[in-house]
């Protein structure tokens, strides 16, 4: 019968050829993609759900699967946490900032008391507070 240990090794493997592929995405499998648990841990927590059957075949399906439906979370890019927009803070270019009227938006160029924001409906100018000296 297999065990999690077995499911492990047969993760391990699996990442050893992704990260020949790919170094970056053969680490995150042992990345967490929720509070508490990394793809590999979720993969092997299905894999030995007793409504799956253990022929080897079977195992393997459950893991390929699990790794599938988790790579679209696990491999999506960490997105860039949103500054609340007030005129009185300093900005920089690649800050996203949030905007009570426009939204979420992206500086894209900064001028003394100005920044031009990209937003979904267009690039708008704001004041901010230019960085000190």
């Amino acid at each position: 019968m297999m065990s999690a240990r077995s499911f492990g090794a047969a993760l391990d493997r699996a990442r050893d050829v992704l990260a020949r592929a790919d170094p970056d995405a053969g680490a995150r499998i042992d990345q967490p993609i929720t509070l508490r648990m990394t793809p590999r841990e979720v993969a092997i927590l299905r894999a030995c759900d007793a409504r799956v059957s253990k022929t080897p075949a079977r195992v393997l399906q459950s893991l390929l699967d699990s790794l599938t439906d988790l790579l679209p979370i696990a491999w999506r890019a960490p997105a860039q946490p949103a500054l609340p927009y007030a005129a009185s803070r300093t900005f920089a270019v690649g800050d996203v900032i949030d905007h009570p009227k426009f939204g979420r938006g992206k500086v894209i160029a900064t001028v003394l008391k100005r920044i031009d924001v990209e937003f979904a409906d267009g690039t708008h100018t704001l004041v901010h507070a230019p960085p000190s000296k």
